[in-house]
């Protein structure tokens, strides 16, 4: 129902040509209560980080949400965008709302049918801006039909609405989407842009927790309360952070509390999720890497042996080995793991396989 992405100095972008290059895998798993993945990419070549995660909880009758962490680190401008293709112009009844800020009212979209003119086919339309928004807000896209909310949860310099083109098919000439901009800017800005996707309108809250301590600006721990239970989910935290419920340690981990059933909980990269109760794992080791070469079209060979605490994965959990080769770094969803070898599934492995990484995955229910 949505897109989003970050944009660094657009106009130095237009200007020099710089051209993306290679992305890079940090981790992907899928369990029956969350997916979570995570890649960066070198595409602005004045940004020492450009870093996705994504985790989507899902809930009773296919309902989802998704935490979204974007850390950007370099250049003078970060453009968050967002679009939906709820309340496009072809749709009766579409309207993009705010919450907790003042946006001036959205004027009636134009209908630019075929034209090729550039301002009728490139960037935004009709743009509005809150320029002094608080720490969070919430945008909302409707239509005739259906619903999704945009909770932002990191402060920001200022939000701008407006419309750009939303043309996919050669039926569609002059459809427009509704677009969200969240702006931070500055000398060689740091942002690390905190966002709920939530298409179901299942969350009820969602806030940026404080934790003790909580130094590390890469640091990010979010509580979600949606209508089937609670979340808390860590990211980043190199060092040891706790709050009222648990104490964590790691890349990733997120615990539930439903409404109904058991708590669970996933971590991939961690060394600790403990809650106050004694609920979790404590002292892990988070992340294993080897040498590696092919030993066959799905066999992984490795030149150090696997710590044997890494072995054991719920079966109902599909975890990922990320992968270097001399021109790619990527990730293959893993079979089996022995002592010496990995076997992948799905996917042949290149032969120019150089090494491996693997952060150790961790999921339980009570």
């Amino acid at each position: 129902l949505s897109h989003n992405l970050v944009v660094v100095d657009d106009e130095h972008q237009r200007q020099h040509g710089d051209s993306p290059r290679r992305p890079r895998f940090h981790r992907m798993v899928t369990a029956p209560h969350m997916s979570v993945v995570e890649a960066s990419s070198e595409c602005y070549p004045q940004c020492s980080e450009y870093r996705r995660t994504a985790a989507m909880a899902k809930g009773p009758d296919g309902a989802t949400f998704t935490l979204d962490i974007f850390r950007v680190k370099g250049g003078g401008k970060h453009t968050w965008r967002a679009f939906s293709e709820v309340a496009a112009s072809d749709m009766a009844d579409g309207s993009l709302s705010f919450e907790g800020i003042a946006m001036p009212p959205e004027p009636p979209i134009p209908d630019y049918g075929a034209s090729e003119a550039t301002e009728h086919i490139a960037g935004l339309r009709d743009v509005r801006c809150e320029g002094n928004p608080p720490p969070s807000w919430r945008a909302v896209w409707s239509d005739a039909r259906r619903s999704y909310r945009l909770w932002m949860l990191s402060p920001v310099d200022r939000v701008q609405a407006g419309h750009g083109p939303g043309q996919e098919t050669w039926e569609e000439a002059g459809r427009r989407v509704r677009c969200v901009e969240a702006i931070r800017e500055g000398d060689d800005v740091e942002s690390v842009f905190v966002a709920v996707h939530d298409p179901a309108g299942v969350v009820t809250s969602a806030e940026i927790v404080e934790t003790i301590p909580h130094t590390d600006p890469n640091a990010v721990v979010v509580q979600i309360t949606s209508e089937w239970g609670t979340y808390l989910v860590f990211s980043d935290c190199a060092d040891e952070v706790e709050t009222d419920r648990a104490r964590f340690a790691g890349a990733f981990g997120a615990l539930c509390i439903p409404l109904i059933g058991p708590r669970w909980y996933l971590a991939s990269g961690a060394r600790t999720l403990m809650t106050v109760d004694g609920f979790g794992f404590d002292n892990g080791m988070p992340e294993f890497e080897s040498v590696a070469r092919r030993d066959g079209y799905d066999r992984i060979a490795l030149e150090t042996a696997i710590p044997r605490e890494q072995h054991p994965v719920p079966d109902d959990v599909k975890h990922y080995v990320a992968i270097e080769t001399d021109t790619l770094a990527t990730g293959l969803p893993i079979a089996r793991m022995d002592e010496r070898t990995i076997t992948v599934d799905t996917f042949p492995v290149p032969d120019d396989i150089r090494r491996v990484r693997y952060e150790a995955v961790r999921y339980a229910r009570e």
